[in-house]
């Protein structure tokens, strides 16, 4: 029934939260790197990541319309920091 009235199942989206200084930050790199060419250019990206047990399995689903599946209202936000944790 869902089917016919257009609805679809996805998995509830999150993102970080961007507060107004981090968003200034990212509008100012990416105004700094428009008109770079990445494709003659090497690069090399570096970034520390961590690997928590059981993260990602408490994914929600919901039913949408595809055009509301990106909508702002529709994401949830979160946090990215992390407790302290010992490095061994």
């Amino acid at each position: 029934m869902l089917k016919t009235e257009g609805l679809k199942k996805f998995r509830c989206k999150r993102r970080s939260i961007v507060n107004q200084n981090t968003a200034k930050l990212r509008r100012e790199w990416e105004r700094e790197f428009r008109n770079f060419d990445w494709k003659r250019t090497p690069l090399r990206f570096s970034d520390e990541c961590s690997i928590q047990l059981g993260s990602g399995s408490d994914g929600e689903w919901c039913f949408r319309y595809p055009h509301e599946k990106w909508d702002r209202e529709m994401i949830e936000e979160h946090s990215t920091s992390r407790p302290r944790a010992q490095i061994v």
